[in-house]
């Protein structure tokens, strides 16, 4: 900046000029200071904020990082939870044809049980039929008998009274035939020896 100053009488600058040169260069250099200060109040602001937005950023790229390497964590735990799904569905799958083969067999035990039930009712029944019937007919066989066995009893009675009654009055009249008979061939056969003498 140049200025130009009056020249007083004895020789030198004027001093008024001198004076509101320094004023106005003072006023000009407290302008710009204070423009400065306020540039510079700015500036260290917008760094201030710049300073934050790169803090936010900074965690806000490390939070990116955790979540890079959380959702590639998740990616994988996604996979093994997935081949686990496959499987289980697998696994599941397996157990249906057990548990349809289970459940078909089980009923088939239950339709051989009913059956075995069914004829072991009806052996029972049958069983019980014919025991009725042969008790039915021991029955008839003990009335008989007992009326063959009264009645044999009654005739071995009527036979030992009988009996008894030939017992008490014997008939000897046999014996005595037998004895005559006797008598009579002895003398038959004395009778020759007799005559040859």
């Amino acid at each position: 900046m140049s200025t130009s100053f009056k020249t007083s009488m004895f020789g030198g600058f004027d001093r008024s000029d001198v004076i509101a040169y320094i004023e106005k260069t003072g006023r000009e250099h407290e302008e710009r200071v204070a423009a400065l200060e306020v540039e510079n109040e700015t500036l260290r602001k917008e760094n201030q904020t710049l300073e934050n937005t790169q803090r936010v950023t900074q965690a806000q790229l490390l939070k990116m990082r955790d979540n890079e390497e959380t959702c590639r964590r998740l990616r994988r735990q996604l996979a093994d939870a997935e081949a686990r799904n496959q499987e289980l569905e697998q696994r599941c799958a397996q157990l249906k044809v057990q548990a349809d083969e289970y459940e078909s067999l089980k009923d088939h035990v239950a339709q051989i049980e009913i059956s075995a039930h069914r004829r072991t009712e009806q052996f029972r029944e049958e069983a019980v039929t014919q025991l009725r019937q042969l008790a039915a007919r021991q029955r008839e066989w003990c009335r008989t008998a007992q009326a063959d066995y009264e009645q044999m009893n009654c005739q071995l009675l009527e036979r030992l009274q009988q009996a008894e009654q030939t017992l008490r009055q014997p008939d000897m009249s046999s014996f005595r035939r037998m004895e005559e008979g006797l008598t009579a061939l002895e003398k038959g056969l004395t009778a020759p020896e007799k005559a040859g003498e």
